[in-house]
């Protein structure tokens, strides 16, 4: 018995006595892509360690915009681009994702990878850890790089489609925090926190 999925659908091909092969369909079985949902445990936990040692420090664009900010904004600021990574996820992790969610997550993979190295670079030139750098580095960036690999296959986006979305996931990671940025200081100034 050989079995082969196409579009959704699982193919059983099924050799008959006579010699002939039976070939019969029925819906494939709702699966998950796991390095996905890997990646995105692994930004979560490095949110929470980054949060936990303090918080990544408030943009100084933000105090010139808002004035002093309260701490519960690198908090607000976590949670947000935490969703964000939960709703790409989400959308590309599901069995036969559309090309746009593959799109989005391969474009979320490079972010996280560069985040990863860049933290590692600071450390490095400040000679002291700075908080989310281990689990960014030893959980984030290998699974941002598997997914990255992952992602260049024939069946996925290709290599093209991949390099594509790597750079503009690159080009768009300053835009996206920024805006997470603004946004979380919004709202901790409508409720009164800040």
């Amino acid at each position: 018995i050989r079995e082969a999925k196409f579009g959704g659908v699982a193919k059983k091909i099924d050799p008959a006595p006579n010699g002939h092969e039976r070939l019969t369909m029925r819906a494939a079985r709702p699966g998950f892509d796991w390095p996905p949902i890997w990646l995105c445990l692994a930004f979560l936990v490095q949110n929470v360690e980054e949060v936990a040692g303090g918080g990544p420090p408030v943009p100084r664009f933000l105090e010139k915009w808002f004035g002093p900010l309260a701490a519960q904004t690198s908090v607000t600021a976590a949670i947000l681009i935490s969703l964000a990574g939960i709703a790409v996820t989400v959308a590309a992790a599901r069995a036969n994702p559309p090309k746009l969610a593959m799109f989005a997550q391969t474009a979320f993979a490079a972010g996280l990878a560069a985040n990863a190295l860049i933290q590692l670079a600071l450390s490095l030139s400040e000679r002291a850890i700075l908080p989310g750098t281990i689990s960014g580095v030893l959980l984030m960036l290998p699974f941002a790089l598997l997914v990255l690999v992952r992602m260049a296959a024939p069946s996925m986006i290709g290599s093209k489609g991949t390099m594509i979305a790597a750079f503009a996931g690159l080009g768009a990671m300053p835009l996206v925090l920024a805006a997470t940025w603004i946004l979380a200081a919004v709202l901790m100034r409508a409720l009164g926190a800040a």
